[in-house]
């Protein structure tokens, strides 16, 4: 199959498919008059070939009420699956919430740390030195981050058809920059995913500001191009991986939003969640999107994790799983 058109392939298969059939009956019935057709198609990178036949074959002891052949028919179908071409682009938050620690536990471990090098307890590994607390049994969200991204290549690796060819596009985002592209050597994804890892390693450290997920979705968007159906190397099929915990500081374009509701007065600083459209950027060019989402746990006392996560539920997962 490989490097051949839709055209081609269905051709062949058709051929193929009818030498195989007609030498294989020829094998098993007698005398008679065998008819076929065939039929192929590919439907997302399975192909599918179909004989449609009649069989008149000879009767022997009808002969003699002058039943001399019987009629039979049927269909038989085969398929097979082909290798597809597929780019996941992958957008992960550097920004200055991705280094809060990744549970309770690990906020609890940084606050009551005696590293205290702004002579305050704080939460956030950006706030003090993301390389010391990589030296303590603690973990910040961008570490998380980075498991669950090996996670999903070494996954892509061990599952993927053994045709298929997976790249990788890899960006980050945070607040005052455009979804920055991690450049490949000539082009925009690799199917080196060792080099994939290695440039998380080197590309994602943590920048201050805000998470302004809306906007910086929008750009990611604009650098994709339209999803293909992934049966050639030219038309691959598209797919998005957001990494993120999902904080925003556009409250107040939401289209509910009311001066002093929890929902808008979240974690450090006013953050909210991502509002349900925020993908439709990327839906509206065919891309199939995956949020992997980190919950915004609050950093301080007094904010309603409760009601967040209602919220997360009743206007965001609806849309976007």
């Amino acid at each position: 199959a490989s490097g051949k058109s839709d055209y081609q392939l269905i051709n062949d298969m058709k051929l193929t498919a009818g030498n195989m059939f007609e030498a294989g009956v020829a094998k098993e019935v007698g005398a008679g008059d065998l008819q076929f057709n065939t039929d192929a198609r590919i439907e997302n990178g399975i192909m599918y070939a179909e004989i449609t036949y009649t069989y008149a074959y000879d009767t022997v002891f009808l002969k003699a009420v002058k039943i001399n052949n019987l009629n039979t028919s049927g269909i038989a179908e085969a398929k097979s699956s082909i290798g597809t071409y597929s780019d996941f682009n992958i957008l992960v938050d550097v920004t200055s919430s991705m280094g809060i620690g990744a549970s309770p536990t690990d906020i609890t471990f940084m606050m009551n740390s005696n590293y205290k090098p702004h002579g305050k307890d704080c939460a956030f590994a950006c706030h003090d030195n993301i390389s010391y607390w990589r030296t303590q049994p603690v973990r910040i969200r961008l570490d998380v981050a980075k498991d669950a991204m090996q996670t999903a290549l070494d996954t892509i690796e061990e599952e993927k058809h053994p045709d298929s060819v997976i790249r990788i596009g890899f960006y980050t985002f945070w607040e005052n920059t455009t979804a920055e592209h991690i450049d490949a050597d000539e082009d925009n994804q690799s199917d080196d995913f060792d080099w994939v890892a290695s440039k998380f390693e080197t590309h994602t450290q943590l920048k201050s500001g805000h998470s302004l997920i809306e906007r910086r979705i929008v750009d990611f968007a604009d650098k994709l191009p339209l999803s293909g159906i992934g049966q050639t190397e030219s038309d691959p099929k598209q797919y998005a991986l957001i990494i993120t915990d999902g904080s925003t500081f556009d409250w107040h374009t939401l289209p509910d939003y009311e001066s002093g509701d929890p929902r808008y007065n979240w974690g450090s600083g006013g953050a909210t969640i991502v509002r349900a459209d925020a993908c439709d950027s990327l839906k509206d060019k065919g891309i199939t999107v995956f949020i992997l989402y980190t919950r915004y746990y609050p950093s301080n006392n007094g904010t309603n994790a409760g009601l967040m996560s209602q919220y997360i539920s009743e206007s965001v997962h609806d849309r976007n799983m």
